[in-house]
């Protein structure tokens, strides 16, 4: 146990000295980057680019021990300020250059996946100037892969990535035609509507080909079951311990209307009849035994 304990303090304390060796190796960089006004003029699609970094957002996120050199390689890195080799590197660059789906540690996250199933989203075919990359919703500096979240936190997080560039107004002018719009919104998700049934939450598909029918969600084999669906199964079994199906409770889902009011009302109900026929009974039964006792003693 000493040999181990002493072997585990050892890893602690290499993985202290390269966090504490890249964050000291980052502070060059961050004098610059730290100052909320840095911006870039994109040529291409003429607006302003931040170039922001928050020191503290970064640090606390799963990149926040990498030094910035191990990304932002290229021509002219070395130079202050940089040339434009840093701009061309960064722009080319992708999740599975650093996680490759080959590596075991790397396989479950299913990179390549992911990536294949941009390639056919809609972000992926915009024009040149406006084409948009994996870091174009997912920011390196912040990216946290924790633990599972709850529902309404995975929801206002995927809706709040598509308001991003998607305003509220031009929103609720294209979605006239949903019934219960604010509901909908609070309840479900952006990428639930507007990608291919199945597993599917990156081939963004064009306003035109979003789900539209009613029953595609609200039946019993809902696209939900695969997608949102699948986070409120586990918030279920991290709550309960095992799945109820959480789905099954939901009112407005039909075909699933298990609610559990209704249940509770059926189950009493059905006890109530039991305990009518269980009293008529016994009453019954009570009844017999007395008019025989009365003609035991009186025969005539």
């Amino acid at each position: 146990m000493l040999f181990w304990g002493r072997c585990l303090g050892v890893v602690v304390l290499l993985s202290w000295l390269v966090g504490t060796a890249a964050a000291d190796g980052n502070q060059a960089c961050l004098r610059c980057h730290a100052m909320a006004t840095l911006a870039l003029h994109d040529e291409q699609s003429g607006q302003l680019r931040s170039l922001f970094i928050d020191p503290a957002r970064f640090q606390s996120s799963n990149h926040g021990r990498l030094a910035c050199i191990d990304c932002h390689l290229g021509q002219g890195v070395q130079q202050f300020p940089h040339g434009a080799g840093v701009a061309e590197t960064t722009s080319a660059m992708s999740c599975r250059g650093c996680h490759p789906d080959q590596e075991r540690r790397w396989r479950r996250y299913r990179f390549d996946r992911l990536e294949e199933q941009f390639r056919k989203s809609a972000h992926a075919r915009l024009p040149q100037g406006q084409r948009m990359d994996c870091f174009s919703c997912h920011d390196p500096h912040q990216w946290q892969l924790g633990q599972f979240r709850g529902v309404d936190e995975v929801i206002q997080q995927d809706n709040g990535l598509c308001l991003r560039c998607h305003g509220s107004d031009q929103l609720a002018s294209r979605h006239r035609w949903l019934p219960q719009r604010a509901l909908h919104w609070r309840s479900t998700r952006c990428i639930d509507c507007h990608t291919p049934a199945g597993s599917v939450t990156h081939a963004i598909q064009p306003a035109l080909q979003a789900e539209r029918q009613c029953e595609a969600c609200h039946s019993r084999d809902s696209i939900l079951l695969s997608k949102l669906y699948s986070y409120r199964m586990r918030e279920e079994v991290q709550k309960a311990g095992f799945i109820n199906s959480i789905v099954l409770n939901d009112a407005y889902v039909m075909g699933m209307t298990r609610h559990q009011w209704i249940d509770r009302g059926s189950v009493a109900l059905v006890a109530l009849t039991v305990l009518t026929l269980a009293g008529h009974a016994v009453g019954r039964w009570l009844a017999s035994r007395h008019r025989r006792r009365r003609q035991q003693h009186d025969p005539s």
